[in-house]
C-alpha cells in the first residue's frame, strides 16, 4: 500500500478493470461505476489531499485509423449540448509525459456506440476522437 500524503494525483475510473490500469499511478485511485458515492469520495479526497484530478478510462475511437490502445488526451468533453473545456496546462503537461499520445475532443454517450457507421457519424458530427 503507498503511503498517503498531502498533494497527491487522484485518478477517477467507472471500471474495476480501470482501476488495475491506473493501479501503478502514484497517489489516490477512485473507482465509481455508475457514479455510486463518487460525489462523496471526491469531496474528501480533494479537500485533503489533491494537486491534480485526471479522469482515466477505455473509451471508443472514433478516428479514422485510430489504434487499438492509442491515448486520447481530452481538450474538452462533449455532453449533448454541453462543452466542458479542460485544463490546457494540465492537458499539455500530459501530452508531453505520455508519448504518441493525441489531443482533441471526447463525446460522452448514454450507451455504447457498437457500429463502426454509428462511430463514423457521430466523428463526423461532434468531431471527437474518441467516445464514452
Amino acid at each position: 500500500m503507498r503511503p498517503r500524503t498531502a498533494q497527491t494525483l487522484i485518478t477517477v475510473v467507472g471500471l474495476p478493470f480501470e482501476a488495475r490500469l491506473a493501479g501503478n499511478t502514484y497517489g489516490r485511485v477512485i473507482c465509481s461505476s455508475k457514479g455510486q458515492n463518487l460525489e462523496a469520495s471526491l469531496a474528501h479526497t480533494i479537500t485533503s489531499e489533491c494537486r491534480g484530478l485526471i479522469s482515466l478510462g477505455v473509451a471508443g475511437g472514433l478516428l479514422p485509423n485510430l489504434a487499438a490502445g492509442a491515448c486520447v488526451v481530452g481538450s474538452e468533453v462533449l455532453w449533448g449540448s454541453a462543452r466542458l473545456p479542460t485544463d490546457a496546462e494540465w492537458s499539455q503537461g500530459l501530452l508531453q509525459a505520455i508519448p504518441n499520445s493525441i489531443y482533441g475532443t471526447i463525446v460522452g454517450v448514454p450507451v455504447p456506440i457498437t457500429y463502426a457507421e454509428a462511430k463514423h457519424t457521430l466523428h463526423t458530427i461532434t468531431g471527437a476522437l474518441a467516445v464514452d
